[in-house]
């Protein structure tokens, strides 16, 4: 590290001082961004970055408004019941009983689609299969079973699947409230990128996008990291059945990493302030 002018090899440097708000006082900060942390990370700069910074910045609005939608997606998959978790799934679990959708509040199972235990049953099922598939929607509707995942009974499976179960479940319910977290958070890092780029910096502003996105982001990423785990990865160890992400799970891996990565390029960006608050200083 060293001034905007001593920039060594690897890029890294500090702003030049008309640039960075260390000083800005009470008035424009206020406490926190007086504090030592906010102080600490305000002149920090990634010499590309900085040279770029309104494109940066630019690119970075971009993928944060991706990663508002795709959480969103995954909140809805979360959350949603019935006929929307069909859609927007965390996992999709195909076993003997059944096709199952789940989220972290749902888990939803279709007996209709049951795999016949012998040829008989095969033969039994298929003349009643043409007339199913013109009423296949109003039919699944009806026979589709869900259950919130705290009140679901894990002891309905067999060996092994049972431990798989209430694994799945654990990290379903322990999950479910940082999704929330993780959705009103996201839309307040999007705020903060906006802020940056529209000339609205300030320590606070630069700590709160840094804290968001490298504590927070990389917190809520193990913990979608568990989830795969126990559902989906856990199940494929159990023939016949086969787990696999859904769009929910999917779209909330993606919002997390996005956020991880842009949480590095806000850290790379020194706190600047705009032409008229330079002006007045």
């Amino acid at each position: 590290f060293g001034s905007a002018n001593e920039e060594g090899p690897s890029g890294l440097g500090m702003s030049e001082p008309d640039e960075t708000t260390p000083s800005q006082g009470a008035k424009r900060e206020g406490c926190l961004g007086e504090s030592f942390p906010c102080r600490a990370l305000a002149p920090l700069s990634v010499g590309a970055l900085q040279r770029n910074r309104h494109q940066v910045l630019w690119f970075a609005h971009y993928l944060c408004a991706l990663g508002v939608l795709c959480s969103a997606v995954g909140f809805v998959g979360a959350y949603a019941g019935h006929r929307i978790l069909e859609y927007v799934p965390w996992t999709t679990i195909h076993a003997r009983k059944g096709t199952g959708y789940s989220g972290v509040r749902w888990i939803c199972i279709d007996p209709a689609s049951a795999l016949p235990l012998d040829l008989a049953s095969v033969r039994a099922s298929f003349g009643s299969l043409q007339e199913q598939r013109r009423g296949r929607t109003t039919l699944m509707q009806a026979t589709l079973e869900c259950t919130h995942w705290a009140e679901h009974d894990c002891s309905v499976h067999v060996g092994a699947g049972v431990a798989a179960c209430e694994a799945c479940k654990a990290a379903s319910t322990g999950i479910a409230f940082s999704v929330v977290i993780s959705l009103f958070t996201y839309c307040t890092f999007y705020r903060k990128t906006d802020a940056r780029l529209n000339g609205d910096d300030s320590n606070c502003t630069k700590f709160t996008a840094c804290f968001s996105a490298l504590v927070g982001g990389v917190n809520f990423l193990l913990a979608v990291v568990s989830y795969w785990a126990s559902c989906v990865n856990a199940v494929n160890h159990l023939p016949p059945s086969k787990s696999q992400p859904g769009l929910g799970l999917i779209c909330i891996s993606i919002a997390a990493i996005l956020k991880i990565f842009m949480g590095f390029i806000h850290l790379g960006l020194p706190v600047q302030r705009s032409d008229t608050e330079k002006a007045n200083a």
